[in-house]
């Protein structure tokens, strides 16, 4: 009896030290409020992406750890999948990867080097009404064949070397393997190996970045982005060109402002895609906890060519 209580204590003590080298996280985040834009009625819709993702790591040794995510995302107000069954399940991310004093390599689905850090130039991150990442991107996409989320790679490696001082490299290539197109489910030739490039900085209050990337038919995308804290503001701006494989270069910028004040912030930004639009934008987020927050946004958009369009929100966001 002594012998097998002691066999099972030292089981135990072998599988508690197995499960303390791993690390599986479940996440997510909920966003739905109200919005209305002119000539449309009052919809139920989302601010912000609703995701359910799974995360962990497992230490290997020496410095070395295997780490994965997979992040599906859906429509809160319906509760279907994101795009309504017309883009993949795991529409955020699906990777698999080492880290080590080498950086981190990853393969799968996710944001490339270039989309990953530019929403963060973004007042509103490329959230609700307000968001400015379009503009950002001077209306480029990553993935144009496939129709859906456009700053992603499929098939795709990722690599990201270690911080140096703040300074970072990261790059994204992409097999030059038919992709899905979500609207068909039609397996469409990719014609150019898509990659991307960038180099980031984040030291106190200056963050900056510098990409390039090439998409599936061949365009290519350019952007320099910075911002910079000064007391409870974060000044942001963004100067972008898309270079088409057919027709004229297409230049943008974006400059705004994130201000602390109180429990809250106030966002402020104004973004231009040259002889395409131009869009200014003003919000309030408050804060009710760490993980909680409500938010109003009001926008215009005035293209070149038609009508000026005014949009407004209010809802909610919960992170768990």
């Amino acid at each position: 009896m002594k012998k097998s209580l002691l066999a099972l204590a030292v089981l135990g003590a072998l599988a508690g030290s197995a499960f303390a080298q791993t690390s599986v996280t479940v996440y997510g985040r909920m966003d739905i409020g109200l919005q209305k834009a002119t000539g449309t009625s009052v919809t139920m819709g989302r601010g912000d992406n609703n995701v359910i993702g799974f995360r962990g790591t497992e230490d290997l040794g020496g410095g070395l750890s295997a780490l994965f995510q997979a992040e599906m995302r859906f429509e809160p107000d319906t509760g279907n999948s994101e795009g309504n069954r017309t883009r993949p399940l795991f529409q955020g991310q699906t990777r698999v990867g080492l880290k080590g004093d080498f950086g981190t390599i990853r393969l799968g689905r996710g944001l490339t080097a270039v989309q990953d850090p530019i929403g963060g130039f973004d007042p509103w991150g490329t959230q609700t009404v307000g968001e400015l990442n379009s503009y950002q991107l001077a209306g480029y996409s990553s993935s144009p064949l496939q129709g859906n989320a456009g700053n992603r790679f499929d098939n795709a490696l990722f690599y990201n070397t270690p911080s140096f001082g703040g300074f970072q490299l990261n790059a994204t290539v992409a097999t030059t393997e038919a992709v899905i197109r979500g609207s068909d489910a039609v397996a469409v030739p990719v014609t150019e190996r898509p990659y991307s490039l960038s180099g980031t900085y984040a030291n106190g209050p200056v963050a900056a970045m510098v990409g390039y990337e090439r998409n599936q038919v061949g365009t290519k995308f350019a952007s320099v982005a910075a911002s910079y804290k000064v007391g409870m503001a974060n000044i942001m701006g963004t100067v972008s060109r898309q270079d088409p494989v057919v027709g004229s270069n297409i230049n943008s910028f974006v400059v705004g402002a994130d201000l602390g004040v109180g429990a809250g912030n106030v966002k402020v930004g104004y973004g231009q895609i040259r002889d395409v639009s131009k869009k200014f934008a003003v919000g309030y987020w408050h804060n009710l906890s760490k993980r909680t927050y409500i938010y109003t946004d009001v926008a215009r958009v005035n293209p070149d060519v038609g009508r000026s369009v005014n949009a407004f929100d209010i809802g909610v966001h919960h992170n768990f």
